[in-house]
């Protein structure tokens, strides 16, 4: 069975951390860790990757999708942060036109209670 990549934003917080924690204990996923970089970085990534997670902030948030509409990709999109501005949300609806978007902003909760239920 192939693994599923993810692209994760947001690596080095709490939740990005948890993540990978949780992730190391599935042989079926495969995280990489996205700093924020240039444009070029985005485009090169776009064909290892199956699905962007983004923990991060809206305005981490806003580097990437305007790079993925810019290269008008397909990567399916999860937002697990919250504190966007409504013209933030446009950027994030206009991607949703070529793309999947997933607005998970309770997404730490159930990243906590996955960790707990491993760990037990």
């Amino acid at each position: 069975m192939e693994r599923t990549r993810i692209g994760l934003i947001g690596p080095n917080g709490r939740l990005g951390s948890a993540i990978q924690i949780l992730a190391r204990k599935n042989e079926q996923l495969v995280i990489l860790p996205l700093p924020r970089g240039s444009e070029s970085q985005v485009n090169n990534l776009l064909e290892s990757i199956d699905v962007f997670l983004d923990v991060s902030l809206p305005s981490a948030s806003l580097f990437y999708l305007n790079a993925l509409l810019k290269n008008r990709a397909v990567v399916p999109y999860v937002i697990g942060c919250t504190g966007w501005t409504a013209d933030q949300l446009s950027k994030a609806h206009q991607y949703a036109k070529q793309s999947s978007v997933v607005f998970a902003a309770k997404l730490s909760a159930a990243i906590y209670v996955l960790i707990d239920a491993l760990e037990s």
